[in-house]
């Protein structure tokens, strides 16, 4: 975490260009690319064990392939950084010393037709960590993404983060809320006569998994060790010292708010140890948001700020606001389909947005040894999370209490929306794509049940938002939403790992967040 001295001030400019690099839809109706995923159609005999000695050559082909696109992507980001921010030593200039040049590609643009092992990947990065070595400082990259099978069969979208330079710096960021198109790999078994017993698939990993522990996953590149986490804000530094927060929320984690969750526990688990004597650094004010997704829709109040998108079909149509764009440059390279490069102009990093502002400046106060003006005093008691909320009096909550109980429903209400008309229906071609993927579409089943559940529901909380005479509306909408579950369930057990049963349990832990005190009444699993 950020230690205060001299160089390191909250109030230093920082710049930041973005090459966003996407490989796009190549034709109308089908789903937008996912690197080499599915593009072997014989894949069944190439994992026969008759022909170990060919599948190890695919797999090392497949590597130096994928290594040689990102080489060529870091070498063009590299040029374009140089170009603007660097001398004819290729120094960086002492006034470009805050300014950020990053690379983003688009979620699954690095998926393989066989998924790596944590070893493999691991080659994989020491190979990306020398080419980081030798690239600038200021040269930031997001990677995005990588299926890894662990250990125990199942397959993780994992977002590497890298601040290049002489020590480059690895983050290694899994998808937590996977959706029920993402690419699914086959698990082939085989009989003693090495005949394919039957097929099966291998189980993407979200944080839903209770059984899955990523602490128990690690990586060692360029010597340091490195674990998978969930967490996917990461902490930054400018050659000039200035530190700064880079929060990546890759797909439906936008949806779900997993970035700025994330952002309100590091404040608050900062500060907490600041009141306990452990920490004495402040945190830093600046924030970048990004998402890298397949395709969603991004809001920003979703977000962090101003967001900058890496989506194969969303990003021809806007990557960053409030910047200019260049033309398109389609490139094909050695992985994967075509790609299209889009540059942003630089643009200054921006701040926290208001809730995590106010507590991010309250903490610094403290540790600067300054009082929060008195004038700033309720704002900043608004902003913190409930766990702080102690120190508001009985009445000053009381008075917030209804307003909050309406953003709370007003929210509920939106996720509900969209997930009905995104989720509910799968349009055609996107069936038939499950269908050769061998996804098993288990939502279409039931999909008009699930429609149904949800509209009934988005009704029913609708009207307890207009009513005047409710006065504990998050209460109600929390009964509402365990019914749901439970109505969920009873219809069939399996649907609670679709994404209608984890958006209302959502919704339910994002009321609890503010009234701890309400019970959960979770259907529990049946065996």
């Amino acid at each position: 975490m950020f230690s205060l001295n001299e160089n390191n001030q909250l109030d230093n400019p920082l710049i930041i260009k973005d090459i966003v690099v996407v490989s796009p839809k190549t034709e109308k109706d089908k789903v937008p690319p996912t690197g080499e995923f599915g593009t072997i159609p014989d894949l069944a005999n190439l994992m026969s064990p008759k022909n170990h000695r060919k599948l190890a050559q695919f797999k090392w082909a497949q590597e130096d392939r994928l290594y040689s696109t990102i080489k060529s992507l870091v070498h063009y980001a590299t040029d374009r950084h140089q170009e603007q921010n660097c001398g004819d030593t290729n120094q960086i200039l002492p006034s470009k010393e805050n300014a950020v040049t990053r690379l983003v590609t688009n979620e699954f643009a690095f998926y393989t037709a066989i998924p790596f092992s944590i070893e493999e990947f691991a080659h994989l990065q020491e190979r990306i960590a020398a080419l980081a070595e030798r690239s600038p400082e200021n040269l930031h990259l997001i990677l995005s993404s990588f299926a890894l099978l662990t250990p125990d069969k199942k397959v993780m979208d994992v977002v590497v983060h890298v601040q290049c330079g002489k020590n480059p710096k690895f983050n290694f960021i899994v998808k937590n809320n996977t959706a029920d198109s993402d690419p699914q790999y086959s698990d082939y078994s085989v009989s003693a006569d090495e005949k394919i017993k039957r097929k099966k698939l291998f189980p993407n990993v979200d944080i839903n998994d209770q059984e899955t522990k990523l602490d128990s996953y690690e990586i060692r590149v360029n010597g340091v060790k490195h674990q998978f986490s969930y967490n996917n804000i990461v902490e930054c530094m400018t050659a000039g010292g200035v530190p700064f927060f880079t929060a990546i929320d890759i797909c439906l984690d936008h949806e779900f708010e997993v970035a700025k969750n994330n952002a309100n526990k590091l404040i608050d688990d900062l500060h907490e140890s600041y009141l306990r004597g452990e920490y004495r650094g402040y945190i830093s004010l600046l924030v970048s948001y990004l998402v890298t997704s397949n395709y969603i829709n991004v809001k920003r109040k979703y977000g962090l700020g101003v967001i900058t998108q890496a989506d194969p079909i969303q990003s021809l149509k806007e990557c960053k606001e409030q910047t200019e764009k260049s033309s398109f440059k389609e490139i094909k390279l050695p992985f994967g389909p075509p790609l299209i490069i889009i540059e942003t102009s630089p643009l200054e990093c921006g701040e926290w947005p208001e809730q995590q502002r106010a507590r991010v400046i309250a903490h610094n106060n403290d540790v600067l040894g300054i009082e929060n003006p008195k004038g700033e005093t309720k704002k900043i008691k608004k902003a913190l999370s409930h766990d702080m909320m102690d120190e508001l009096s009985s009445d000053e909550s009381d008075e917030e209490g209804k307003p909050r109980d309406n953003d709370i429903l007003e929210d509920i209400i939106t996720s509900l929306k969209q997930c009905e008309k995104g989720y509910a229906g799968h349009s055609a071609p996107l069936l038939s794509w499950m269908t050769t993927q061998s996804i098993d579409p288990l939502a279409t089943k039931h999909k008009v049940f699930l429609k149904n559940e949800l509209k009934q529901l988005r009704e029913q909380i609708k009207k307890i938002l207009k009513s005047s005479r409710i006065i504990n509306k998050a209460e109600q909408a929390h009964k509402l939403l365990s019914a749901t579950l439970q109505s969920i369930t009873d219809k069939d057990d399996n649907l609670r790992h679709t994404r209608v049963f984890q958006l209302c349990e959502m919704n339910m832990k994002s009321i609890e967040a503010e009234y701890p005190d309400l019970r959960r009444n979770l259907p529990t699993q049946s065996f």
